[in-house]
């Protein structure tokens, strides 16, 4: 428990920071990783802007 990732971020070059929710008993576990720039600049180019739900 208490994961977490830490790295330097310097001006000009790009961090990507992967985060996912696994499974757990009661609740989600959040997992976060450092990932390479090539599999940042990918992973971010297939997302999709969800709708907000409107509660109705």
């Amino acid at each position: 428990m208490g994961g977490g990732v830490v790295f330097d971020v310097h001006a000009g070059p790009r961090a990507y920071v992967r985060g996912s929710i696994g499974v757990g008993f009661f609740v989600g576990r959040p997992s976060l990783e450092v990932v390479d720039h090539t599999t940042g600049e990918r992973e971010i180019r297939t997302c999709k802007l969800l709708q907000a739900a409107t509660g109705d």
